[in-house]
């Protein structure tokens, strides 16, 4: 299920600020800048800008609820469900007939898996908006979380009833197919609908999670490619797309659907994931010659996610490259990461008592940089001071919780000091706080072994984790 997207409502929030100018100044003042902000942002696909221009126009002003709905839109667009879910909330409690946020609540409560919270807000979605379709397709998708895939089927032959090519509801019907144990029927289904809807970009996602769950890799990449010539700034496609074409030998699709991606204007936060499929399914020269030759026409913090790529790929003097202009600048705060990634290539490079001088240096200035802890934490646990090493990569865990490189170097910490048992538990604790995590799973299971029922329940919980991953991609 999917909440209709919609331009920004700049219009409403303009008609709102010219109202709120009339009050206070200084408040008046502040929210004209953050608006004004808000603007340029999203002009120049500032998403980030944008979430810390409209935090400052709620904070001058919380009582404008179209406020509220845009930081909403814009955080549920950056995955911060969360907050998103917060925004919606002010908004829904400053204006009680807006559906579309209601739509938002119920969507983002069943993604979070508050099933008791999606009911209700589909109940007053439906006195909002009587017959709204969500409110079945919601139905629908509670009884399938609750496992009740009977319930869930009935549901969606209720909308099919009247309207055969709904999207949304033979999504939900195929779902229901799986859990009944026919996954073929599922298949055939979802083949049928967009066979009869070309561009029905739903049912090809829908298609692509499916086969996800059964990892059925090689339909992926030309279902994949076929959607993102339908949405094709949606990201989590993409790098879908990308992992199948690897996953499959596919190695000239995923060059292509990765250069889709590492665009001279991709920011750090769409270059770091395809550069993370690189490390993992794609060796040898030629990405390393890629990212070198990407990184060289781009700007100082997309030089720095290459060059980080390419120090952990084993290519420090290309990584040293690509950021010394900057990094042998006086040190500062634009260019803090820059030097990181240099020392850290130093170190890869045997100069370790001039990379740990510079490394500290950076920590002294700014205690929570990841770079400079990743890299200081590798150094000290090649250079044999193994509890310094430890301690360093706790506190990297802990300014980076939810990075797999972070929680991966704790535990390659412990167990160069000898310390199995704590390298193991670092390994289930980040198993457990980074689900379906296959970079975390494949080494704790290494360390539990072949055949234990350790491992088996290992196994067992990583399927659950990836099913839940895939059906909360998938709403």
């Amino acid at each position: 299920m999917n909440v209709p997207t919609r331009p920004l409502r700049l219009a409403a929030c303009a008609a709102a600020m010219s109202l709120f100018l009339a009050g206070c100044d200084s408040r008046a003042s502040r929210a004209e800048a953050a608006f004004n902000n808000y603007q340029a942002a999203m002009a120049a696909g500032d998403l980030q800008g944008g979430r810390m221009a409209l935090l400052k126009l709620v904070a001058a002003n919380e009582d404008v609820p179209s406020y509220w709905v845009e930081l909403g839109k814009l955080q549920y667009q950056l995955k911060d469900y969360g907050k998103a879910y917060y925004a919606f909330t002010r908004a829904n409690e400053l204006n009680r007939s807006d559906p579309d946020v209601l739509r938002y609540l119920t969507q983002i409560a069943l993604q979070s898996g508050d099933l008791e919270a999606a009911e209700q807000h589909s109940k007053e979605l439906d006195l909002l908006t009587p017959g709204d379709p969500m409110v079945k397709i919601t139905g629908g998708l509670i009884a399938l979380r609750r496992g009740n895939f009977a319930a869930a089927s009935q549901q969606a032959d209720q909308i099919l009833a009247a309207a055969p090519l709904d999207a949304n509801a033979n999504i939900l019907k195929a779902r229901a197919l799986v859990g009944l144990e026919q996954p073929a029927a599922a298949v055939a289904l979802l083949e049928e609908q967009i066979a009869r809807q070309p561009g029905d970009a739903l049912g090809l996602k829908a298609l692509i999670d499916l086969h996800r769950t059964n990892s059925e890799w090689k339909p992926i990449v030309a279902l994949g490619q076929r959607y993102r010539t339908l949405i094709p700034s949606d990201r989590d496609v993409a790098l879908q797309t990308i992992e199948a074409a690897f996953r499959t030998g596919d190695v000239a699709s995923a060059r292509t659907e990765s250069l889709a991606v590492l665009k001279p204007d991709a920011t750090v936060a769409q270059i770091q994931p395809v550069l993370d499929l690189w490390r993992q399914y794609w060796k040898g020269v030629e990405p390393l010659n890629l990212a070198r030759q990407l990184g060289a026409k781009a700007g100082l913090a997309q030089r720095v996610a290459y060059g980080h790529y390419l120090n952990l790929s084993g290519a420090p003097n290309a990584a040293e490259a690509l950021v010394a202009d900057r990094a042998k600048d006086s040190p500062s705060p634009t260019n803090l990461d820059a030097r990181a990634v240099y020392f850290d290539a130093l170190a890869h490079l045997g100069r370790q008592g001039e990379a740990r001088t510079g490394l500290e240096d950076i920590l002294s200035r700014d205690p929570d940089n990841d770079l400079a802890l990743m890299g200081l934490a590798s150094l000290l646990v090649a250079t044999g001071n193994r509890a310094e090493a430890v301690n360093t990569a706790r506190k990297l865990v802990a300014v980076d919780p939810t990075g797999v490189d972070a929680r991966l170097l704790l535990a390659r910490c412990y167990q160069a000091q000898g310390d199995r048992a704590s390298a193991e538990r670092a390994l289930w604790d980040a198993f457990h706080e980074i689900p379906a995590a296959e970079r975390i799973y494949t080494p704790l299971r290494a360390y539990l072994g072949p055949d234990s029922d350790e491992a088996r329940r290992l196994d067992g919980e990583y399927a659950d984790q990836r099913q839940r991953k895939i059906m909360q991609d998938s709403i």
